[in-house]
Formats: C-alpha cells, sequence, structure tokens
C-alpha cells in the first residue's frame, strides 16, 4: 500500500466524514455562512489527528494482533 493509502486508511476515513459533514451541516443552519468553512476545517483537522495519533498509538498491539 501506498504512503498516502496508508494514511487514509489510518485516519479512519466514515467516521471523519460523518462526523465533519454532521458538524459542517450544523454550521450552515445556524447561519455562520462562509465562516461555516473555520467550522468544517476545525473538525476535519480535529478528527484526522485522533485517527492517526490512534493508529500511531495502538501500532504494537495492532502487530502484536494482526
Amino acid at each position: 500500500m501506498t504512503r498516502t493509502g496508508s494514511l487514509l486508511r489510518a485516519s479512519h476515513p466514515e467516521p471523519t466524514v460523518a462526523v465533519t459533514a454532521l458538524a459542517t451541516g450544523l454550521a450552515l443552519s445556524t447561519g455562520l455562512g462562509a465562516r461555516s468553512l473555520l467550522v468544517t476545517a476545525a473538525f476535519l483537522t480535529g478528527q484526522l489527528s485522533v485517527g492517526w495519533s490512534n493508529d500511531w498509538v495502538d501500532a504494537a498491539r495492532d502487530a502484536r494482533t494482526g
């Protein structure tokens, strides 16, 4: 697998997209307008960092269990 593919898989894309989309929808529904992009960026980067750090912390355990 390529490095990009590995990073994508490690980001846990399904929950990342779901949480980011929900936050974006809520931001848009409150009338934030273009500032909703800031909410989207914040949630996306937060979800990516959680997914990547989770995989990094669990790497040894994942290697042992397969």
